[in-house]
């Protein structure tokens, strides 16, 4: 299970606050929750009742896969909110479950929930990242949050 809130904010080259995109930004994020003279460019406090399709893909990257190996299919059954966090929850199906691998359906042990920005977002340099993450404790788990 792993719990987050993320939000993003650059500088402002004349140190002012300007509005952020359309779309990008969660409009329960506070403008000014940031560092003095930044400009909030991407938040999602998660409080659902499901994900934004402006910000978010489901899956770790474009392939699903990590070092060339399907680990778990991404599904989004395993994505839910609670009381304004994402839950990502990872599950082991006996009978296994159809995911994606380079486009091609595999069979897969286990689901998980996982989330990207590709093509939606990029962090770019001097950028101020925030998130509030709880990673779980269990063995054999690979959690990662990674810009």
């Amino acid at each position: 299970m792993a719990l987050c809130i993320a939000s993003l904010f650059t500088k402002s080259a004349s140190g002012t606050a300007r509005l952020p995109d359309v779309g990008l930004v969660d409009p329960a994020t506070p403008l000014d929750a940031g560092p003095l003279n930044a400009k909030l460019v991407f938040s999602d406090e998660f409080n659902g009742p499901e994900l934004s399709p402006y910000r978010w893909n489901i899956g770790i990257n474009a392939n699903n896969m990590l070092h060339g190996m399907l680990h778990a299919c991404y599904r989004s059954e395993n994505i839910d909110f609670q009381q304004g966090k994402l839950v990502l929850t990872a599950r082991y199906h006996l009978q296994g479950v159809s995911g994606k691998l380079n486009k091609e359906t595999k069979r897969c042990e286990y689901s998980s929930g996982a989330l990207n920005t590709i093509e939606k977002f990029y962090l770019r340099q001097n950028m101020y990242v925030e998130a509030r993450i709880k990673l779980p404790t269990n063995q054999g788990g690979y959690c990662v949050f990674r810009g």
